[in-house]
């Protein structure tokens, strides 16, 4: 959540006396990313999805996330799960083909490696 949609979450919040048309929402952000040695971490929110429902598709400079909601549910906690259909775009350095997936707790968790070229190499140096 940005500093922004927080302050209006506030402002809304207690101005809920005065504005009984109050409609806000909150979209949790459903992907994060961090680089470890020589490999690409995503991590990707899939809560309330049937872990066996969820398909993870892989090309070499893409990856593809799809999971199907079974029946709607209407209530608040239905607004967290939807339908994924997620395409993400790796940069050449990476190899989708390398990938590894798994869940836990609602959250897939995609490791991609480097392509082997792109890895640092370490040199002898002669003295």
């Amino acid at each position: 959540m940005t500093n922004a949609q927080f302050e209006k979450l506030v402002d809304d919040f207690f101005n809920l006396s005065t504005n009984r048309n109050y409609n806000y929402s909150y979209t949790p952000s459903k992907m994060a990313v961090d680089l470890v040695d020589d490999r690409l971490e995503i991590a990707y929110l899939v809560v309330g999805h049937d872990p066996k429902n969820v398909e993870v598709s892989l090309t070499q400079d893409k990856i593809n996330i799809r999971a199907k909601v079974e029946t709607e549910d209407k209530s608040v906690y239905g607004q967290f799960v939807k339908n994924i259909d997620e395409t993400l775009n790796l940069t050449k350095e990476y190899d989708g083909t390398t990938a590894t997936a798994e869940i836990r707790n609602g959250i897939l968790k995609i490791v991609v490696d480097k392509k082997e070229e792109q890895k640092p190499k370490k040199i002898s140096i002669k003295f």
